[in-house]
């Protein structure tokens, strides 16, 4: 894994997260205004199809450098993928389960939050390879102490909504 994947993992881990959901956000995206909300949001059958066109986006362009004669050591998907899990779903279970007992959200909210940081991991991990603007977007709201939970329009000229 690269160096640059480790940071930002442990940028995650060292951050509060979810400390904004429900404040004012800027314009360039869509606000969630409640739990019940996100719930709506995030359980939309379109949001998880982008994520993993996106995904498979990112996977193609792995899998492609390492016929171009890239080192395949670091283009091991699947080893890479392990590792990121293996840091980062202790992280997820830790951070989001007090918002699990707090609003009742079930196990469906770590299971997503989990994917999401995987992912944004793993596109930061194949960024030398392909730039993932949503994943980076992802990223990016994180970061602020939101959660983002769905997308409205056509990817990629619709808007992500977040909470």
């Amino acid at each position: 894994m690269f160096e640059r994947t480790r940071k930002a993992l442990e940028t995650l881990q060292n951050i509060n997260w979810f400390t904004s959901v429900g404040e004012p956000i800027d314009e360039s995206v869509l606000r969630a205004f409640s739990w019940e909300n996100v719930v709506s949001h995030r359980l939309e059958e379109e949001y998880d199809d982008l994520q993993m066109e996106i995904r498979n986006e990112i996977s193609l362009a792995a899998y492609f450098t390492v016929d171009s004669g890239k080192p395949e050591s670091s283009r091991n998907w699947n080893k890479i993928m392990l590792e990121i899990k293996s840091l980062i779903d202790p992280v997820v279970r830790s951070k989001t389960k007090p918002y699990i007992t707090k609003y009742d959200l079930s196990l469906w909210f770590e299971t997503r939050v989990a994917w999401d940081m995987s992912h944004i991991a793993i596109a930061i991990e194949y960024s030398d390879v392909h730039t993932s603007s949503f994943y980076e977007q992802l990223h990016k709201w994180y970061l602020a102490g939101h959660f983002p939970c769905g997308w409205k329009g056509k990817y990629p000229s619709g808007s992500l909504i977040v909470f």
